[in-house]
């Protein structure tokens, strides 16, 4: 695993389909900002709740002009069926299925003895740069509430 992201570093360079199938990368969201939710695995509790969490806060990414992208090292198929069976399919899911979590991997996220991408939340503002990092056990909901105050901040 490569050192994770540091605040004021630049944020990875991507190429990653999203559910649909559509291929976004970091100049995609250049002069937006944007949270990124990395996931360990669609339709597990933990990433259940924070999907759900995810959802009924809406409005705080909305005040705060951020959009949300969910990332994981899921194939497009699962986490497309996750977003729909929650009610989710309005929010940007990124598969860094292959290769398999390159993405984690150059954010430092990555559990390479397991191939899945740890609880991280990254914040980056509209010229790229990492304003709020934060990394949580794969079990444990991630700090919810201090991740909306940093949306606040940023």
């Amino acid at each position: 695993m490569l050192a994770p992201l540091r605040v004021g570093a630049p944020v990875p360079d991507f190429s990653l389909p999203d559910a649909a199938g559509a291929r976004w990368s970091a100049s995609d969201f250049a002069g937006s900002r944007v949270a990124f939710f990395f996931v360990p695995f669609a339709f597990t509790g933990v990433c259940t709740r924070e999907l759900e969490w995810l959802r009924e806060n809406k409005a705080a990414f909305v005040a705060a002009d951020v959009e949300p992208l969910i990332v994981s090292c899921d194939a497009r198929a699962s986490q497309s069926a996750w977003l729909e069976a929650l009610g989710c399919s309005e929010f940007t899911s990124l598969s860094d299925f292959w290769p398999h979590g390159a993405f984690a991997r150059a954010c430092g996220v990555l559990d390479e003895a397991h191939g899945y991408a740890l609880r991280a939340t990254v914040i980056v503002d509209d010229a790229s740069v990492v304003r709020w990092f934060s990394v949580s056990p794969a079990h444990e909901e991630r700090h919810l509430d201090e991740f909306l105050l940093a949306l606040e901040s940023v």
